[in-house]
């Protein structure tokens, strides 16, 4: 995989080479720097400074994806010509990180990149529901779903917006660290908007959770069977509304040359709002905020594991430590 990454073991620091070296290395023939080559090789390069104990300080206090294009922006800066002006090298690094990862060859906390959504996560604990997980587009759902994910003893993530991989990564590993198996099948539940924006946001979440680590993802056919399966469970779904509430909050969409080809996905997947393929209308998720306890009442029981055992657990732990061994010493003494 390093070799058909392009991937090379530098001693000489990267941000020290002359461009003569940094042709040598990562140029095309008319001079110009192969970019995508070039920013793959500065995040190896950082990731093996960090394992030999010299780790760059956005490394040790904590960077993002950004960080990476900062810790090189004098050198490309300086060689212009070569490295290209106006460059989204953001996306580059962040390309990069995805072809690595994809690859098996690091981890993004290796680098120590901040998990900015980690406030809006609560992963299930060993003796609540693993394996399920309900994710939510807008932080604005945070504070609702953090307190129905400790109630039911299922996961919970908040994404504000596009997940991130470094997001998604973190959260499986610590579903890992609590007993949660990667290698059984996961069900997602989504609050995301009812729109192309919306259904690509859930979609881009379970593909980032399959190619990085995850096995399978269960499917569902909410659209019925003309319709592809869907690797999530709506949280409130459009058949479970009734023709007045969509019409008072239904809201025109925009679908411009650029977002054509993902709406023309999303109804396919869904049929749009109405089921009939029009991109004349959408709904924000925002406008759920009521429903979501009601909904995930009815459709979220059936896939618990055992609920009341995690009642009779989290009632358990939250008593007083001599309240505790009291029951613990009664639990013996009838053995």
């Amino acid at each position: 995989m390093k070799k058909k990454l392009g991937l090379i073991d530098l001693d000489q620091d990267i941000r020290e080479m002359d461009l003569e070296t940094l042709r040598e290395h990562f140029g095309y023939k008319n001079g110009k720097i192969q970019r995508g080559l070039f920013c793959r090789n500065v995040v190896w390069q950082v990731l093996s400074f960090t394992k030999v104990g010299k780790p760059p300080k956005f490394v040790q206090n904590g960077g993002n994806v950004r960080s990476l294009w900062y810790y090189v922006k004098t050198l490309t800066t300086r060689h212009s010509w070569s490295f290209g002006k106006n460059v989204q090298y953001d996306d580059l690094f962040s390309n990069a990180l995805t072809e690595m990862t994809n690859a098996g060859l690091m981890e993004y906390r290796e680098l120590n990149l901040i998990d900015q959504n980690r406030v809006n996560r609560w992963v299930a604990p060993r003796y609540g529901t693993k394996n399920l997980i309900i994710m939510a587009e807008k932080r604005a759902f945070s504070e609702e779903l953090l307190s129905i994910g400790r109630s039911y003893g299922v996961t919970v993530q908040a994404t504000g917006g596009v997940p991130s991989r470094v997001t998604i990564e973190t959260m499986l590993l610590e579903m890992t660290e609590a007993g949660h198996d990667l290698t059984k099948p996961f069900t997602v539940f989504a609050m995301v908007d009812f729109d192309h924006d919306g259904w690509n946001i859930a979609q881009t979440f379970v593909e980032h959770m399959l190619s990085l680590g995850l096995k399978k993802i269960k499917a569902f056919r909410p659209y019925g069977r003309t319709r592809p399966r869907q690797p999530w469970i709506d949280i409130v779904s459009v058949s479970d509304l009734d023709t007045e509430f969509i019409e008072e909050n239904r809201h025109s969409l925009k679908v411009g040359k650029r977002s054509k080809a993902l709406a023309d996905e999303w109804l396919a997947a869904t049929g749009g709002l109405y089921g009939r393929g029009g991109k004349q209308w959408g709904l924000s998720s925002e406008v759920f905020l009521g429903l979501v306890d009601e909904h995930l009442a009815n459709k979220l029981p059936k896939h618990l594991d055992d609920h009341d055992r995690y009642q009779k657990i989290v009632a358990y732990e939250s008593l007083d430590q001599p309240l505790k061994n009291y029951i613990a010493a009664k639990l013996f003494a009838q053995m």
